[in-house]
């Protein structure tokens, strides 16, 4: 019944969105919360109101109305803010720790408290405040970001990596018995040299010693 009431909702805002006689934008704006896991993986498609919308209604959505997807955690919180705010919100920051554990430029120990959420491409360049364009930086690195001749940070797919690059990250997922992400980020130097960042596996120290018990 929700998904019948979902269709019948989207077959009214898709008539609504029809472009205006004098116009080609649709008159019809539509908020769809994209719910995902920790992961980023999508969990589930919902109206404001929580109705849940299955996958054939929020494609018409999509096609017909002007539609701004909001990715939001399993508590309703958005991680993906695109244009809309400056700085990351405290959620984000908190995916951000999650997934970083701390400063991710390579080889830094620095934790994630220490740390300032970063834009992969600065505001002013256009970038979009969304966790997944987002990066924990120390304050040293941070400011190789911005300094005259800067680092970057890029994102690759793990098939268009350099081949050793590529093996140590798989290596890294396997020693923390995870499958390897199929999106990398990398940082390249003002030489053209191209490092793994790090993430959330790099910062996790050793196992403590278990105290043995007096014989």
């Amino acid at each position: 019944m929700g998904v019948l009431r979902a269709r019948a909702v989207t077959e009214l805002l898709r008539r609504g969105a029809d472009p205006n006689a004098d116009g080609t934008k649709p008159v019809a704006s539509v908020v769809l919360p994209v719910t995902v896991d920790r992961e980023g993986r999508p969990t589930g498609v919902h109206t404001l109101d929580g109705t849940e919308i299955d996958v054939f209604s929020a494609a018409v959505l999509a096609c017909d109305a002007l539609v701004h997807p909001v990715i939001v955690d399993g508590a309703n919180n958005p991680l993906n803010m695109g244009r809309s705010v400056r700085l990351y919100t405290p959620t984000q920051k908190q995916a951000l720790v999650i997934r970083d554990g701390g400063c991710v430029f390579p080889g830094c120990e620095q934790p994630a408290r220490r740390c300032a959420a970063h834009h992969r491409r600065g505001w002013a360049q256009g970038g979009e405040t969304n966790v997944d364009d987002g990066a924990l930086l120390c304050p040293r690195h941070h400011g190789l970001m911005h300094c005259e001749q800067p680092w970057t940070l890029s994102r690759y797919d793990l098939a268009d990596l350099p081949a050793h690059l590529a093996d140590a990250h798989r290596v890294r997922a396997a020693n923390a018995n995870l499958e390897p992400a199929t999106d990398v980020r990398v940082f390249h130097n003002p030489d053209g040299l191209m490092f793994l960042a790090q993430n959330a596996t790099d910062h996790h120290g050793p196992t403590p010693l278990q105290r043995q018990p007096a014989a």
